[in-house]
């Protein structure tokens, strides 16, 4: 927001510089003249104190607005981008977004990771076999979550769990 007293205190510098002047043209008195210079040498500087604050309130607002655009392009690039996605459940319970058939344009049938998607992040879930093909995992590489599709012998083989970065 512009700060109005800034700006009205810059008026009020530049009026009273303008009535100094004029006071100071009808003097013939060198000291009550030499008094009024000094008054007005204070009026400049609270003038251009004032037009400085102005001046860095502008810039400060000027980067505000560039922030929000910014951040509305980004918004609406990502409003595209998620509607060419569906909801899929790739086994019981474990659910990620999987590109639509007509939004392909080209590129291979994949799914992003639902977590990253509540982000407006767009990652691409991995596939991972381990323990010599006993054990299915599919995982996002941005967030670490990991879904066990199917296999394992071990107890821990769950059906979520994060991955250690």
């Amino acid at each position: 927001m512009v700060d109005y007293s800034a700006m009205a205190g810059l008026a009020s510098s530049l009026k009273a510089m303008s009535d100094l002047v004029q006071s100071a043209i009808g003097l013939r008195d060198a000291g009550v003249l030499h008094s009024k210079i000094i008054e007005l040498q204070g009026s400049i500087m609270a003038a251009q104190a004032a037009a400085l604050s102005a001046q860095q309130q502008q810039f400060s607002m000027g980067e505000r607005i560039r922030a929000l655009e910014q951040e509305n392009t980004n918004l609406e690039a990502w409003g595209d981008q998620k509607e060419r996605y569906e909801l899929i459940e790739l086994t019981d319970g474990v659910f990620a977004y999987s590109l639509k058939q007509q939004a392909r344009e080209g590129e291979p049938a994949h799914v992003i990771c639902a977590n990253c998607y509540g982000d407006r992040t767009r990652s691409i879930v991995q596939e991972e076999v381990r323990n010599p093909g006993r054990v299915h995992v599919k995982y996002c590489p941005h967030c670490g979550l990991e879904h066990f599709i199917h296999g394992g012998s071990e107890p821990n083989h769950q059906t979520s769990k994060r991955r250690p970065n």
